[in-house]
């Protein structure tokens, strides 16, 4: 399903379980290889369908998708702090009007975490602080549009630097690239195109 990395050489990998893959509750089966790919070791599992993986700087495992165990249609958003091997949920569509559908996730410099995908047929950007006691929702970048596709942030080149954000997608009938270089608090549309291109 989606595959990522920490700072330690370690690679970390989402699947779909062999015995939900048919009926029952969905779950994604949690992998890493930690002797340079030599083999793959189940460590943990989310109940859900996780459609995207990051990793933070400081270790942290982050996973979104539109599916839990049960419940779909929505986003979810997951988070792991051991490694992959337990995993906790969160709502990152808390405070909007109308549901959120993710389609993917990025782990800021800062501590923070960005989704990225649809609202109410509008392009949406949530950053996610973390926090001891969970994570607090807020949206960044809003517009009218199908959906923002795809998020990264560029690795900070000092520390305590803003995290430098990259979100592109489909908005007002072209594709469309917009940043934030100061971690969410404003953007640019720094390309944009007509579909068919």
């Amino acid at each position: 399903q989606c595959i990522g990395t920490d700072a330690a050489g370690n690679v970390y990998r989402l699947a779909i379980e062999n015995s939900t893959a048919s009926s029952g509750p969905v779950s994604i089966a949690v992998s890493l290889r930690a002797d340079h790919c030599a083999t793959w070791q189940t460590v943990g599992s989310i109940a859900g369908f996780a459609l995207d993986l990051t990793v933070a700087p400081d270790g942290a495992l982050f996973a979104v998708g539109n599916r839990s165990a049960t419940v779909s249609g929505r986003a979810f958003f997951w988070q792991s702090l051991d490694a992959g091997v337990t995993w906790t949920v969160s709502d990152p569509s808390v405070g909007l009007s109308s549901v959120l559908l993710s389609t993917d996730v990025a782990a800021g410099n800062t501590g923070a975490v960005y989704v990225c995908g649809s609202s109410g047929g509008r392009w949406l950007v949530r950053k996610g602080q973390r926090t001891v006691s969970g994570i607090n929702w807020t949206t960044v970048d809003n517009l009218p549009g199908v959906q923002a596709e795809s998020v990264c942030v560029r690795p900070a080149t000092v520390p305590g630097q803003l995290d430098d954000v990259l979100v592109s997608g489909y908005s007002s009938g072209k594709w469309t690239v917009r940043r934030s270089a100061n971690g969410g608090a404003t953007w640019t549309t720094i390309n944009s195109y007509p579909t068919g291109i």
